[in-house]
Parts: C-alpha cells; structure tokens; sequence
C-alpha cells in the first residue's frame, strides 16, 4: 500500500470511528475531514500519530486541536457553505483548511509569528481558498468576517 492509500485510510477511520462513531453526521464537514491531509499540519516527528484520536503538539506550546473537538465546534456553529468565521488562534491552520473544504470564507489570526507563517504555507500549498493569517492578538473593528468566530484556545491557560 502506497504511504498515499494508507493516509487516506486512516483518515476514512478517524472519520468513521471518531466523528461518525461519535454522532457527527453533517456530510460536508464528514467530506471536508476525509479530503484534508491532517498528517501535513503536524510537525514530522508526530506524522505517525497524525489520525489519532487527540491533540498533537505543534511547538510554542500549542496543539492542533482532536479531530472530535474541531467536530463539535463547527457542529455547534452551524457552519455552511458561504458562512464567513473568524478563527482566534490559527495553530496549524488545520481547522481553517477544513472550514475552507466546507466552503467558508475564513478569516484566522494567529499570535505566534511562527505558526501564523507555517499556517499560512501549508494552506496555499494545499490550496485551501478564501483564507487570511495575519499575524498578531486582535483585528481592527469592521475588518472580520461577522458571521462566526472559532476561538482555539486552552482553556487551562486563558481566561475568556
């Protein structure tokens, strides 16, 4: 089996047994998992643990979020095709690369100038539209989306 296939595999189980096992049932968002590669938002050494079912340090002390989580999340924001979200914490811009599968218009900003410009890489290297990383902790009144906003933050570490 090509490294390819396998990838493709495990995310049709991660899918299966993590969402759909779970209850996720909106088909765009179960599509937007199955087409985009978590494996290229993960450092290298982590590539292997990429379909798991749990966070994944980024570095910075940062993670991309559990699969189930971004799920829930979307789920709970009614998040569809057109819908304009503005995403607080970019990570590794695997969330914003599924919201741009399912057709958002994403707006994402990201304090840590590092992952803010991996981010931004890895979303036009894999073609992931509509998006925008700027770099820093806040936005100008009137220059976000207005639809919805996705906060990625730990809760362990921020009070909101």
């Amino acid at each position: 089996m090509t490294r390819r296939a396998s990838y493709a595999l495990e995310r049709r189980n991660m899918v299966e047994k993590q969402l759909r096992g779970r209850g996720i049932r909106d088909r765009r968002m179960l599509e937007a998992f199955l087409g985009v590669p978590r494996h290229r938002f993960v450092p290298d050494k982590w590539v292997k643990k990429a379909y798991d079912d749990g966070p994944i340090p980024i570095g910075h002390d940062q993670t991309v979020s559990q699969p189930y989580m971004i799920a829930i999340m979307v789920q709970a924001a009614r998040v569809s095709q057109g819908s304009r979200v503005l995403e607080i914490g970019t990570g590794s811009g695997y969330q914003a690369a599924l919201l741009s599968a399912m057709k958002a218009q994403v707006f994402t900003v990201e304090r840590i100038p590092e992952l803010a410009n991996r981010a931004a890489d890895r979303l036009a290297e894999l073609g992931a539209v509509g998006q925008s990383v700027p770099v820093g902790i806040g936005i100008t009144p009137g220059s976000g989306p207005g639809h919805l906003a996705l906060f990625g933050l730990d809760p362990l570490r921020y009070e909101v």
